[in-house]
């Protein structure tokens, strides 16, 4: 307790108590317990589906581009590394859904049981959802990500709490007009939890940090603009989706849109 700053008051450089207690029990070395993944059964995945993908009556089929195209056109690395970069000040011109598409495909598709990104365990718990608010042939709204059959589902249309999700991005990024689109990223703990234990949630942030890096390569490859965002609120959105927080919770955001 000590050791966390938790007996007394540190000093203004020190790591808060809150913080350095996360990092004791998720690092070898501190834990009394064994870190790692564990053999707790659980449930089948299927049992682990989001309510909106279990509730899949408004679909958007997306048109997945073809990768011999992308092979054939990409940049090299080298030069999609060096174009990586936050955009928060997005074009006047919308994004087209087949932009939108190919995005989604190269960030988050899910073929063959695995995604362009590492998971603890290949369990896989994050869920994306999208705020559109300006897309060209996607309507204003708020849709889930289904990664494994590439389309998009509608749970929720234009309003107040839409606004005032794209309203809190665009103040976070420190800018007026608010995104194109706001990707939403979603955690199950559930899905983590009966793997990894405590070390759960350090793995699903370490998750989303792996997408919003594939998400931002991808963004420089396509000539788009992305920017991470450093918070959000989980509350507000879990109203939206009406979900309970403690179930399925929002982890991390990402501001989409045009390049100027």
């Amino acid at each position: 307790m000590s050791q966390c700053g938790l007996l007394e008051r540190s000093g203004q450089d020190a790591w808060s108590g809150h913080d350095l207690f996360f990092h004791t029990r998720t690092r070898r070395g501190y834990a009394r317990t064994l870190i790692g993944k564990s053999t707790l059964e659980g449930k089948s995945d299927h049992q682990f589906r989001t309510t909106a993908i279990a509730n899949d009556d408004r679909r958007l089929v997306l048109e997945p581009p073809l990768l011999s195209s992308l092979f054939a056109t990409d940049p090299p690395f080298a030069a999609v590394s060096a174009r990586r970069q936050s955009v928060r000040r997005q074009g006047s011109m919308a994004l087209t859904s087949g932009q939108l598409s190919e995005f989604l495909f190269r960030t988050l598709c899910e073929q063959g049981g695995r995604r362009p990104y590492p998971s603890g365990g290949a369990s896989y718990p994050l869920q994306t959802y999208l705020a559109v608010n300006r897309c060209r042939g996607v309507a204003p709204g708020l849709y889930a990500y289904d990664a494994t059959a590439h389309e998009l589902i509608a749970v929720g249309g234009p309003g107040l709490g839409l606004e005032r999700l794209l309203a809190d991005a665009a103040g976070t990024a420190n800018v007026v007009e608010p995104p194109q689109i706001l990707l939403v990223l979603t955690a199950d703990y559930r899905r983590m939890r009966r793997l990894y234990e405590d070390l759960s949630y350090s793995l699903i942030l370490k998750e989303v940090g792996a997408v919003f890096q594939v998400a931002m390569m991808a963004a420089a490859a396509m000539g788009l603009g992305t920017c991470p965002l450093g918070c959000g609120d989980s509350l507000l959105f879990s109203e939206l989706i009406g979900v309970d927080p403690a179930i399925e919770t929002s982890v991390g955001e990402l501001m989409l849109g045009s390049l100027e």
